[in-house]
């Protein structure tokens, strides 16, 4: 039997892991709730100003009640590069997020405005540079059949 949860401005907060058995699904990809829709341009520059990095984890982040499954040589990006390039991707970490009960509005609990990626709003992208570096090996291949 299903377990509902109702909360209040459907929010959600959980803390430690999270093990799903079946879909998650977020959001809508329907076309008829869109508009003003583009293919992303320039997709292989904007990943070449992108970078994967392997990382420990800082005294800072355990002081926030972090606790990563890898503290050392974890891999993962990070979220003010990736801003630059396509901030739609970016978001408020939840961890530095309350809510004021008054206005529902959110705000940071440090002040500082900690980040997170939103590691799934990145897969159009490498979907375009895909396609963009496939037009490029078809442009090569053809100049070598010219040969």
């Amino acid at each position: 039997m299903p377990v509902q949860i109702g909360l209040a401005n459907n929010n959600l907060e959980l803390g430690g892991a999270l093990s799903v058995h079946n879909n998650i699904t977020a959001f809508t990809s329907d076309e008829r709730l869109k508009e003003n829709v583009r293919v992303i341009d320039s997709p292989l520059s904007k990943i070449m100003k992108i970078n994967g990095y392997y990382f420990d984890w800082n005294k800072k982040s355990k002081e926030f009640g972090l606790k990563p499954r890898f503290e050392k040589n974890d891999v993962g990006f990070l979220a003010q590069e990736i801003q630059e390039v396509m901030p739609q991707v970016i978001a408020p970490a939840p961890f530095d997020q309350e809510m004021d009960p008054v206005t529902n509005d959110y705000s940071s609990i440090s002040g500082d405005d900690y980040l997170t990626v939103q590691y799934e709003r990145i897969v159009p992208l490498l979907l375009e540079a895909i396609k963009e570096l496939k037009g490029e090996v078809d442009d090569l291949r053809s100049q070598i059949q010219k040969s």
